[in-house]
């Protein structure tokens, strides 16, 4: 039997049995045998491969989903530059601030402003990744150059840009 184990409510000698599962969408079957391991570690070696680039048929997005994606990675990425910004701000004037602040600065008090209220129509998520992205890679830097971390020094964290100039 292929699948996860799971554990079944019942008495409290229950024992752990294997239970089928239906089939995995191609897409999602694609993407774990990229990956080698499904989420539960079972191996995934049984799965078809694709080169890269080559998408199997009907994994498209719909154009809504598109621009819902298009629309979260774009807030994510002025998220996470304004984050850098605020860092780098408080780093200049010698001052400490805290994770929790930064990510109310960047995003609770950004989305009351105006000019950035449309942050407030994608999920708050992927806004908060990007807030601990930003605090990830400001604190490889500071560890990089205390030389707590190992191998070659790292720069600063750079602000992400827009790659495509598609609309």
């Amino acid at each position: 039997m292929g699948g996860c184990p799971e554990r079944h409510a019942g008495s409290p000698g229950t024992r752990l049995r294997e239970v089928s599962k239906p089939p995995l969408p191609l897409q999602v079957r694609t993407k774990l045998a990229r990956l080698g391991n499904h989420a539960c570690g079972t191996s995934t070696s049984r799965l078809p491969t694709l080169p890269r680039g080559q998408q199997p048929a009907g994994t498209d997005l719909a154009p809504g989903q598109a621009q819902a994606l298009a629309r979260a990675f774009g807030c994510a990425r002025v998220v996470y530059n304004d984050c850098l910004r605020l860092r780098d701000a408080c780093h200049a004037a010698g001052e400490k601030i805290s994770d929790t602040e930064v990510q109310r600065q960047a995003i609770t008090l950004a989305k009351r402003t105006p000019e950035r209220e449309w942050l407030g129509e994608v999920a708050s998520v992927a806004l908060v990744q990007a807030c601990q992205d930003a605090r990830r890679a400001y604190r490889n830097w500071f560890d990089s150059l205390k030389g707590r971390r190992k191998g070659p020094k790292i720069r600063h964290p750079k602000p992400r840009r827009k790659r495509s100039r598609r609309n």
